[in-house]
């Protein structure tokens, strides 16, 4: 088809879709990229760094940012905003908004989870762009009968009419140490959460993963991330604040 894009999606997430006051957030990342060379190169060079400084099995995950790697994950945030062509979006679900029924709506937190995951790849692919979808492997439950591939593969098929080309082309699961872009994803989401987390209250502040939060606040000049938020950048940043149905929506934006 002339014209279309094809581009990258990895995708991460945190959090449980349960009510607990204690872990009020469920999330979804993603980073959306045409080319794959140069940032991977970039990463590798970091992650590189990394295992050879901390540990040889080394991997970015916002859970293990401590004093002696902060400098690390601060380079990390730093080189996303490096690469204008870049565009991440996080996708955020409060648990404990009092529209938020996941019985009501959903089967169980498998099929919303699937569900969630269409809807933020409807709003992040663009009506000229096919994409393949890199996502951090999950356990299917025994009782599901659907799998995640098979869902997101039918994402936009309905309401772009069926055409011959879907928005979704392809989709696989990895385990997140095998993919540098999932973890880069893992470091931003659990950033955006964070912020939201302390903001509620439910989290202290830790002064080595505040640091890390700070350099990404400081890039968007942004210093509230528990509101909707598009920065076009480049690179694109954004976090879209889910209305559960039964409230007002806020409407992410799309690239």
């Amino acid at each position: 088809m002339p014209g279309l894009r094809r581009n990258w999606v990895f995708m991460d997430e945190t959090g449980l879709l349960v009510n607990d006051p204690t872990q009020p957030y469920f999330a979804l990342g993603t980073l959306k990229l045409e080319q794959t060379a140069t940032l991977y190169a970039e990463l590798n060079r970091l992650n590189q760094r990394a295992r050879s400084k901390v540990n040889p099995r080394f991997e970015f995950k916002f859970n293990r940012i401590n004093s002696n790697n902060r400098r690390l994950y601060m380079d990390l945030v730093d080189l996303f905003f490096r690469f204008p062509g870049l565009y991440f979006k996080a996708f955020v679900v409060d648990t404990q908004h009092p529209g938020f029924d996941l019985e009501g709506y959903f089967r169980g937190p498998w099929e919303a989870q699937i569900r969630y995951a269409g809807l933020l790849l409807e709003n992040i692919i663009g009506p000229d762009e096919q994409v393949a979808v890199l996502a951090d492997y999950l356990d299917k439950p025994k009782a599901a009968t659907t799998f995640f591939e098979d869902a997101i593969l039918q994402v936009g098929r309905s309401y772009k009419g069926g055409a011959s080309v879907p928005p979704v082309f392809n989709v696989c699961m990895l385990e997140s140490d095998a993919s540098l872009f999932i973890q880069m994803v893992d470091v931003l989401l659990g950033l955006v959460v964070y912020d939201c987390k302390i903001r509620r209250g439910v989290h202290d502040a830790n002064v080595a993963k505040t640091s890390v939060l700070d350099v990404l606040k400081g890039h968007l000049k942004k210093q509230d991330f528990s509101r909707t938020l598009d920065v076009n950048g480049p690179p694109y940043f954004g976090i879209w604040h889910f209305a559960p149905y039964g409230a007002p929506r806020e409407k992410g934006g799309k690239q």
